[in-house]
């Protein structure tokens, strides 16, 4: 935890804030050795950001209380488990006039892949009662990554896959990157990015001959790359 930066605030030469941010930090006990020392690995788990209106700004003596820092353990199976409730810190909100904006990062492996994370955008504004509950936001983007093991050395990680999904995706995987690495190097060899469309594939009207009136636009095309290095 040392060194972690977790509450910031910006504010210009007249006193006027721009924007307060946090973040809640997890602390997760990897394994414990023969003497007693244990290993831990501190990830974010949720950024939490005010941002207030820099024309009117309006100063304010509000606090918001948000999650700080939560423990986490790991058992036999590798599977992670909270340690108790997490520490609270009471968040200087620093204008009347503000938007609350969150994300979190909902799924990080033990050996740091962060596999899943999501924007929630604006939870609340200065005319919200309070934050929406958990699972009610609307128009949420999940960012998804599948890291792989290169098997030179079994050492290198590397990103697999990337996609987005969300409350509008039609059950597609939007943005679908496929990666493939050099086996002992680790370099990117070759990738691969889905273009889909869901539902009816759009129709088009040309002025010109035959051959254009008879295009097909195609569901799902496949943008390659490739790369070769020098040796």
């Amino acid at each position: 935890m040392k060194g972690r930066s977790w509450y910031t605030e910006t504010f210009d030469e007249t006193g006027a804030y721009l924007a307060t941010a946090h973040v809640t930090v997890v602390a997760r006990n990897l394994i414990t050795g023969l003497d007693g020392r244990v290993v831990w690995y501190a990830y974010v788990s949720q950024t939490d950001e005010f941002r207030y209106d820099h024309d009117q700004f309006i100063f304010a003596r509000e606090e918001r209380e948000l999650p700080w820092l939560q423990f986490e353990e790991v058992n036999a199976s590798g599977a992670q488990t909270s340690i108790g409730a997490p520490y609270t810190w009471r968040v200087p909100l620093r204008s009347a006039i503000f938007a609350h904006v969150r994300g979190t990062i909902d799924v990080v492996d033990n050996v740091g892949n962060v596999r899943q994370q999501t924007t929630i955008g604006r939870i609340q504004d200065e005319h919200d009662a309070g934050p929406q509950p958990d699972g009610v936001y609307e128009d949420t983007t999940i960012s998804h990554s599948i890291p792989t093991l290169i098997p030179g050395g079994q050492w290198m990680w590397r990103t697999a896959e990337t996609y987005l999904s969300g409350d509008h995706d039609e059950g597609m995987q939007l943005g679908h990157t496929s990666n493939r690495f050099n086996p002992v190097t680790g370099d990117l060899d070759y990738t691969a990015a889905r273009a889909e469309i869901a539902g009816n594939v759009p129709s088009f009207e040309f002025d010109g001959g035959d051959s254009a009136e008879s295009y097909v636009f195609p569901r799902l095309q496949l943008i390659e790359a490739s790369t070769k290095f020098d040796e």
